[in-house]
C-alpha cells in the first residue's frame, strides 16, 4: 500500500494538487515502518511542498538508519536545509551542511543551504563566500544570488547587495516574495 501512495503523492505534485500530495505523504509517513528506505523520498517530497517540519523528521529517521548509505550527503543536505528554512537548530544545520560539503565540496545546493544557514547566523562574510562558492557551479541559481544579496546588503555592500538582488529577480521574478515566505527580507 506504501508504495502506491507514494506514487500518488508524486502524480498529485505534478499535477500541483498540493493539498492531496500532503494527504498522501501523511498517510505514506503512518504506514511506513520507521526505518524504511523511502524516508529519504518522503523528505525530498515534503521539502518540495515546503513542509520543512515534516521532512526534518523524515530526515532524521533516514539517517539515524542508513549510516552507511552513499545517499547520505543528499540526507545531510536536505536536512541542513530544512533546519536552515526553519530557522531552528542552525549550529546542527552547519554540522549537517559542513559534513555533506566534505563528502561532496562542489555540490552547489550544499553550499547555498550552508549560505542560507550562516546569513541567518549573522556571519555575512562566511555566508557570501558560500553563495559565491555556489555560484561558481550554477551562476544562474537565483536563490544563491538573492541571499547573497541580502548577506551583502546586512554586511554593509548596499550596491552589490541591490545588484545581485536585481538579477535574482531577473531570473525569478517571485524570489522576493519566496525568500519572505522563510522570514527573509532586505
Amino acid at each position: 500500500a506504501v508504495p502506491p501512495l507514494l506514487h500518488l503523492a508524486e502524480l498529485r505534485l505534478a499535477a500541483h494538487d498540493d493539498a492531496e500530495a500532503i494527504t498522501s505523504l501523511d498517510a505514506v509517513d503512518h504506514l511506513a515502518p520507521k526505518e524504511a528506505e523511502l524516508r529519504l523520498e518522503l523528505a525530498r517530497l515534503y521539502a518540495r511542498v515546503a513542509h520543512y517540519d515534516q521532512a526534518l523528521a523524515q530526515y532524521d529517521l533516514w539517517i539515524l538508519v542508513h549510516r552507511e548509505d552513499a545517499r547520505m550527503p543528499l540526507a545531510l543536505g536536505g536536512r541542513c536545509r530544512a533546519r536552515a528554512v526553519l530557522g531552528q537548530d542552525l549550529g546542527k544545520a552547519l554540522d549537517d551542511c559542513d559534513a555533506a560539503i566534505r563528502r561532496d565540496p562542489k555540490n552547489a545546493a550544499f553550499l547555498d543551504s550552508r549560505g542560507l544557514v550562516r546569513l541567518r547566523q549573522r556571519k555575512f562574510d562566511r555566508a557570501i563566500s558560500d553563495y559565491d562558492a555556489s555560484l561558481k557551479s550554477r551562476s544562474d541559481n537565483a536563490e544563491s544570488l538573492y541571499g547573497r544579496g541580502l548577506a551583502e546588503l546586512r554586511a554593509g555592500k548596499t550596491a552589490q547587495g541591490q545588484a545581485d538582488m536585481a538579477a535574482a529577480k531577473t531570473i525569478a521574478p517571485h524570489i522576493a516574495d519566496a525568500i519572505a515566505k522563510i522570514g527573509l527580507s532586505p
